[in-house]
């Protein structure tokens, strides 16, 4: 399987500042999921949203998964990438997911 992640513009050895690219990096680095990185465009997707993702198995077409929420919960489907918080006890899952919320909704575009 080959998993290519579309940031905008090639430059693998500098991080994107888009919040939507750092998410799915940051759950495929946590995941130890192996991934290519590669520029793309918004023209080449269906959604015309950056960042998206191929996912090419042998023998068949690659799929595209294009909005960061999507392509997460996509790969969690497709049992290509774990549910990262899966293994944490009731107690320590509600911080997580107050944090989780703080992060989706407030802190993406604060100081911009």
């Amino acid at each position: 399987m080959k998993i290519t992640l579309f940031r905008g513009w090639l430059d693998p050895v500098n991080y994107v500042l888009s919040p939507f690219v750092i998410k799915i990096e940051f759950h495929f680095r946590q995941a130890n999921v192996k991934h290519i990185l590669d520029g793309g465009s918004p023209r080449s997707v269906p959604k015309g949203k950056i960042p998206h993702i191929s996912v090419h198995n042998e023998g068949s077409s690659p799929f595209i998964l294009a909005d960061s929420a999507l392509t997460i919960a996509g790969l969690v489907k497709s049992e290509i990438l774990p549910i990262l918080n899966s293994s944490l006890a009731p107690a320590p899952k509600t911080p997580d997911m107050a944090i989780r919320a703080l992060r989706k909704d407030k802190l993406h575009f604060y100081g911009r």
